[in-house]
Parts: structure tokens; sequence; C-alpha cells
């Protein structure tokens, strides 16, 4: 089996729970990100969609801080490609 590269962190998020996960995501979503941060959002949120967990969890949301999120995971992606240049989150 590959060995991942070393700024993949896409096996870690994968061994974490799905709560672990859930809470990252609000704690991130809770507080401002610094540049050096950009993508750890958008980064949970790939997991969670990975799981199937992110459409339940805004449908679940008020609709107004449901669009706040896509928004914020918005500029968390765009964020981050401005300032690596590159797509994955991780």
């Amino acid at each position: 089996m590959a060995q991942p590269t070393p700024g993949d962190h896409r096996p870690l998020l994968a061994a974490q729970t799905d709560a672990a996960i859930l809470f990252t995501f609000g704690l991130l979503c809770g507080r401002p990100l610094g540049k050096n941060e950009a993508g750890r959002l958008a980064a949970m949120v790939t997991e969670l969609e990975r799981r199937g967990l992110y459409d339940p969890l805004l449908a679940s949301l008020d609709s107004s801080l449901a669009a706040q999120i896509s928004l914020l995971v918005m500029v968390d992606r765009g964020a981050h490609f401005a300032s690596t240049g590159q797509r994955r989150q991780v």
C-alpha cells in the first residue's frame, strides 16, 4: 500500500469518528480562521460529504445559518486556493 504524502491528512481525517469531525467542524465555523489555516474548514466539509453527513447537517439547520455556513466554506476554499494554488484542502 502506498504511503500518504507528508501534507496529506485525509487518512487522519478518515480515522476520526463522526462526532469528532462534526465537533471540529462546529468549532471551525464559530471562530475566525487565520491565513495559515485556510482550507481546514473545507477539509472537514470534504470529509463530511464523503461520509454522507454534510447535506443532512445543513438541512437540519435554519436556512439562514445553513446559507452562512455554505458561504463560509466557499470563502475558505477560495482562501486556500489563493494561498497555495491547490484545490485539495488538506
